[in-house]
């Protein structure tokens, strides 16, 4: 059995015109074995601070360092948008998944990244602090 949890948010915006995808939580996890059912369950907070729709993408990997935006796919990304009119967005992820082969020395990581048409170069969407969590349950 083993548990582990992040609650302190890696970033603090994502940028929207560049769309590039980063950390928001890590959890490292130093051994998986065949067969094991992982319990993810996950939820950070976005604030919109402008005029214009905002998309919000995220997904959950298991990868190779507490950075990395690219692993074995343990979530499907999916994204909705953050309109003007609601400013915040809360991402939710809850999933069970089981592994087929054995690891060590990996890393639960959720992923998000964000995107609009209609963003300035420097345009971020905001990450609030504190609001959220990732949970790892591996039984």
């Amino acid at each position: 059995m083993f548990y582990g949890q992040d609650l302190s948010e890696k970033v603090t915006s994502l940028n929207i015109y560049s769309q590039v995808a980063q950390v928001i939580y890590s959890v490292p996890i130093a051994a998986i074995s065949n067969n094991s059912i992982l319990q993810i369950t996950a939820a950070f907070e976005a604030t919109n601070p402008y005029p214009y729709n905002v998309m919000i993408g995220s997904n959950v990997i298991l990868a190779d360092s507490p950075i990395a935006c690219l692993g074995v796919l343990l979530d499907p990304a999916n994204a909705f948008n953050i309109t003007p009119g609601n400013h915040h967005g809360v991402v939710v992820k809850a999933r069970n998944w089981q592994s087929a082969y054995n690891y060590t020395n990996k890393y639960v990581n959720l992923v998000a990244w964000a995107a609009s048409s209609n963003a300035a170069a420097n345009d971020k969407l905001i990450i609030e602090q504190s609001y959220g969590h990732l949970d790892v349950y591996i039984a």
